[in-house]
């Protein structure tokens, strides 16, 4: 008898663990086909909504799966930035610009807030790439696993608002529950995670409060080194209120999410 318990239990356990794991896998499947999508003719991942990461119980596959999600939409914009700054980069080392190529620029410089050049001679190159260059992956991943709770919180699945951006412009977003008597801020909605990336991105790369930021980077790019963030998070001084409490959270959270998935592969 006591050998009949122990095979029903040890069936039962076997049992339980196979559909864990096939819970597990479904989970992966439903994650990837349904809220990520890629595009072969533009070469790009996106995601119009952003998939509910509270309904994964194991924290460690939740923040895995988070991990392993939004590096497909930070890597896919960070292309499209190192794609711009390349080109960028081939035109100033040209003696004479075409009328397209300076369109291109001043299409540069309006998206990055800059003066437009009229002429060739106009452009501050320094300025403009220093401006339009990557942000690491795992700072970015870091950050939008802080503003929206490892993708659980309900601005992110809303309003595919994954930075806790703001807008003033009052009836274009989500109300805040907590907002201050006499506030007019609201949640920015996005149309997809990737729209909510290129506000996050953009607003590094042209934010005099993140000024010092692009200097680090830009140091780096200039001693042939790699852009790290943990090196970058020092110059974010500005982006809570808790100051430097905040960077040493996001350092922490660099190092934590190295176990869940290696971001220097």
């Amino acid at each position: 008898m006591k050998e009949y318990i122990f095979n029903f239990h040890f069936k039962k356990i076997v049992i339980t663990v196979l559909i864990l794991i096939a819970s597990a896998y479904l989970t992966c499947i439903i994650v990837y086909e349904d809220y990520i999508k890629y595009d072969y003719k533009t070469d790009r991942y996106y995601s119009n909504r952003v998939y509910d990461f509270s309904k994964i119980r194991s924290i460690r596959l939740r923040k895995k799966m988070f991990v392993d999600y939004m590096f497909l939409i930070i890597e896919t914009e960070n292309r499209e930035i190192l794609a711009n700054r390349n080109e960028l980069i081939e035109l100033k080392n040209k003696n004479i610009l075409t009328s397209d190529e300076l369109d291109f620029i001043n299409n540069i410089e309006k998206v990055y807030k800059m003066n437009l050049s009229e002429k060739s001679e106009d452009i501050d190159w320094n300025e403009m790439l220093n401006r339009v260059d990557i942000i690491p992956k795992e700072l970015a991943i870091t950050q939008t696993a802080i503003e929206s709770g490892w993708g659980t919180s309900v601005f992110a699945k809303k309003a595919n608002n994954m930075f806790g951006h703001w807008t003033y412009q009052v009836g274009t977003g989500l109300v805040p529950t907590r907002r201050d008597a006499g506030q007019t801020h609201e949640i920015a909605i996005f149309n997809s995670v990737n729209d909510s990336v290129k506000k996050y991105m953009l607003n590094l790369n042209t934010n005099r409060a993140y000024q010092h930021l692009r200097l680090l980077r830009s140091e780096l790019r200039d001693a042939n080194e790699d852009i790290r963030g943990e090196i970058l998070s020092a110059g974010l001084l500005n982006y809570s209120g808790i100051g430097s409490d905040y960077i040493k959270m996001i350092n922490s959270i660099v190092r934590d999410i190295s176990r869940y998935w290696r971001l220097d592969d």
